[in-house]
């Protein structure tokens, strides 16, 4: 970067009242120029502090250049000023003409970099100039989705004031509340945002387009019963499948989280859907040695009966002497259940022993 007294001394330039040079505006403008591409914050912040009755011109004579800063592409002056919470600076090139929504060289606009460094006044900034609160990047990422993936909750809020979208999807199907599951740290802050999205009206089962995920399979596949539990008493849909036919309690199943599975089980999951290979809940357990999950699906009467699409049955999944007696037993109560003897009644289905009852009093 160009040496510059009133870096180094603080006293050039330090009389605002003083007229400049055009040459020295704009050797100014170029040391401006050459802090932001080198990331030198802490210069910027020095030369427009030295010179802020002259900003105008220096920064219009900034605004034709692309100024390289970071690895990954070229960014405005705008970016930075929103990323570093310049709000003179900020208000001083929007009023040179910089247009507010300027996308980077990966379609973020200096909003969404206000949004990602968690710099509220800037962000506020930007909005009062009219700023696209709803604009995509390249990835379909709107400033909202950004806000709530990193769980800053009261820049979510302020976004959600000035008219963000609650169910916009991004470029692979993912809305933002399954941005908050996804991207759910060891902390609280993803549930708050959780609360704030169901509060706007966030819809539950949205799928993503890759494999279908909702919100309520990626908790129960990540493990976080505490989501899950949050999604279900709101609404959410337990027997949705993926592409591959997974449901969320098979997901739970297949990874032996129990809590999850007892749950889903009690909310009314069905415990004997198939997947794209006709395995259910009870195989995928059995064949991950999750045996109390196995038993669990058994007490809520999953079917042993069922072939996969290579014609086995569940107990065809276990090694354990244990359990292959168990589900032996479970074969034999089941076919109770099933096989009920002839009615007396003519005319009288097969049913269970309770439903024969029920039937038979009422034909005879």
């Amino acid at each position: 970067m160009a040496e510059s007294s009133y870096i180094e001394t603080g006293t050039k330039n330090t009389d605002t009242t003083k007229e400049l040079t055009d040459e020295e505006i704009e050797e100014i403008a170029l040391d401006l120029a050459d802090a932001i591409a080198e990331c030198d914050f802490q210069s910027v912040q020095l030369i427009m502090a030295a010179n802020r009755e002259h900003i105008k011109p220096i920064c219009s004579l900034l605004l034709p250049c692309d100024l390289s800063w970071g690895k990954d592409g070229e960014i405005s002056v705008l970016h930075l000023a929103a990323m570093m919470n310049q709000l003179n600076f900020l208000n001083t090139i929007i009023h040179c003409g910089v247009p507010v929504d300027l996308p980077d060289s990966h379609g973020l606009t200096p909003l969404m970099y206000a949004v990602i460094k968690d710099t509220l006044n800037s962000a506020r900034v930007l909005l009062d100039y009219n700023a696209d609160v709803n604009k995509q990047d390249y990835n379909g990422y709107s400033s909202f989705h950004h806000s709530v993936q990193l769980a800053h909750i009261k820049m979510t809020e302020m976004l959600l004031l000035y008219g963000a979208t609650v169910n916009t999807v991004q470029g692979e199907g993912w809305s933002p509340l399954m941005l908050a599951v996804r991207h759910r740290y060891e902390r609280s802050d993803h549930i708050i945002i959780m609360k704030i999205l169901f509060h706007q009206g966030a819809l539950l089962d949205i799928q993503e387009k890759q494999q279908n995920y909702t919100a309520l399979i990626l908790a129960a596949q990540e493990g976080h019963l505490d989501i899950v539990k949050l999604l279900v008493r709101k609404g959410a849909n337990v027997n949705l499948q993926t592409k591959s036919l997974h449901t969320a309690l098979m997901l739970a199943c297949w990874r032996g989280l129990k809590p999850i599975a007892e749950f889903l089980m009690a909310r009314g999951a069905n415990v004997d859907m198939q997947d794209n290979g006709g395995m259910t809940a009870l195989m995928l357990a059995l064949r991950d040695k999750h045996n109390d999950i196995a038993n669990t699906l058994l007490q809520n009467r999953a079917s042993v009966y069922i072939e996969n699409k290579q014609k086995k049955l569940a107990r065809h999944y276990t090694k354990s002497k244990v359990m292959k007696q168990t589900l032996e037993q479970a074969e034999l109560d089941q076919a109770r259940r099933v096989h009920v003897p002839a009615s007396p009644c003519m005319g009288i289905p097969r049913r269970t022993p309770l439903a024969f009852r029920r039937l038979e009093f009422l034909a005879c």
